[in-house]
């Protein structure tokens, strides 16, 4: 069985609820950090600096390794 949320498909619902709390958690930090916009621009600096350090934006990002 698949299941199926934002087009992308989940083998399995433990791998899909893990998704979504992964998503919560930003949701978490959206708020702690003043909203999705001030979120979104921090999270976005941040992917900036990484990449000026010649870093994974995604996988060495504070905000998605806190997320996990």
């Amino acid at each position: 069985m698949f299941y199926i949320t934002n087009l992308f498909f989940y083998k399995n619902i433990k791998d899909f609820l893990l998704s979504v709390v992964h998503e919560v958690w930003h949701a978490v930090q959206a708020k702690k950090n003043g909203g999705g916009r001030k979120f979104a621009d921090k999270y976005e600096m941040e992917m900036n600096i990484l990449v000026s350090k010649d870093k994974d934006p995604y996988w060495d990002n504070k905000y998605e390794i806190e997320a996990e």
